[in-house]
């Protein structure tokens, strides 16, 4: 018993290849373009201070050195800043969260959006303009409407 194909060979338009290439050609250009700086301070941080300041850069830490890195602990005490970021992050979030609570809408026994029939008061209506700011108005997608009322 033989087996048919029934699939067809791909049919490639004649600048399909060309097109494909350059595609490839720009996102290999964009990966360069965004890697190479990385690369470079990576290879800065582990170079000593006389290498940094030659006229022609040295392309490998040979020898390397990790001195940059105590610095930034011992000296400059990267780790407080580092833990002040970590207060302003979780501070802003909890706030956010806060306000977003505003925003939810509860339904009274009667199955009606409490938000919706206007019995949220100010406070929702601003609460939500402070978690939304680009769909606060008569659109409609703040519970409570208009925010100038």
């Amino acid at each position: 018993m033989s087996v048919v194909s029934t699939t067809r060979p791909a049919v490639t338009h004649p600048g399909h290849r060309a097109r494909q290439l350059g595609l490839w050609l720009a996102v290999a250009l964009i990966v360069v373009w965004s890697v190479f700086p990385f690369l470079w301070q990576s290879n800065a941080s582990l170079q000593p201070d006389r290498n940094l300041v030659r006229s022609a850069p040295k392309w490998l830490p040979l020898p390397g050195t990790l001195e940059h890195y105590r610095n930034v602990f011992t000296v400059k005490h990267f780790q407080d800043y580092i833990f002040n970021s970590i207060i302003v992050a979780v501070s802003s979030t909890l706030v956010a969260l806060v306000l977003a609570a505003v925003c939810i809408q509860p339904s009274n026994s009667d199955g009606v959006d409490v938000l919706r029939s206007g019995d949220a008061g100010r406070f929702g209506r601003v609460g939500c303009g402070l978690t939304a700011p680009g769909v606060v108005g008569s659109s409609g997608a703040c519970p409570g409407g208009d925010v100038s009322r």
